[in-house]
């Protein structure tokens, strides 16, 4: 399968001395800790039509800005290759593999992963993650490509995950549904409108190494 990569990686994130591949472009994260709330809360706004949300009526606070700053940074992942594409290939757009700069793998790069060959009918693709049962079902994944039934199971996880048509999956976030979390609004939205799969086994997984311990508060400052 013939995709781009965009890794999310804050600007001088030391996580991009670790990372072994060589991505077609690191999209500079929206760090939390350079703007306020009310500018993050515009910004999405700007991207999108709709403020964030919170989940459960728990009220929008300091502590959100990393969830906006999370869901600003895919958005910026989209826009990217969609940007980049029209440009160059006379709007040939091919599918976009977006990783956090947190992944993990057991290979040298993401295009040496032996990924099976995907459902006709596929539009989103998750290399890694994993799933809570909905009341009164129990997930038997098989080997292979499972089809994320959003009426079955919560899929968690964004760190890796390949998009078909990024236009679409743009046009879809600024149609349906309210904004809040990057996996809730998924969960919520996205896999009702997009045929998602995710891998069993995963072949994507979070680092182990937890560079939070060495750099307090990365991704989000304390007002």
């Amino acid at each position: 399968m013939r995709f781009e990569i965009a890794i999310i990686s804050l600007e001088d994130s030391p996580r991009r001395n670790y990372i072994k591949v060589i991505p077609e472009y690191y999209i500079n994260a929206v760090n939390a800790k350079q703007f306020s709330l009310d500018a993050l809360q515009s910004k999405i706004k700007f991207h999108t039509g709709k403020e964030f949300m919170s989940c459960r009526g728990v009220p929008i606070n300091a502590r959100w800005k990393i969830k906006i700053a999370i869901f600003l940074s895919h958005l910026k992942s989209l826009s990217w290759v969609v940007q980049v594409r029209y440009e160059r290939s006379k709007l040939v757009i091919p599918p976009l593999l977006i990783l956090e700069d947190d992944f993990k793998i057991d290979y040298d790069s993401p295009r040496d992963i032996p990924i099976p060959e995907p459902p006709e009918d596929w539009e989103i693709l998750f290399l890694g993650g994993s799933w809570s049962n909905k009341k009164g079902h129990v997930e038997k994944p098989v080997t292979g490509w499972n089809l994320i039934n959003h009426s079955k199971i919560n899929w968690w996880t964004t760190s890796g995950y390949i998009v078909r048509n990024p236009v679409k999956l743009l046009q879809n976030i600024r149609s349906f549904g309210y904004l809040t979390s990057l996996e809730n609004y998924y969960n919520r939205w996205i896999y009702k409108s997009m045929k998602s799969y995710y891998l069993y086994p995963s072949v994507v997984t979070k680092n182990d190494f937890k560079l939070i311990q060495v750099i307090p508060n990365f991704y989000m400052g304390n007002d």
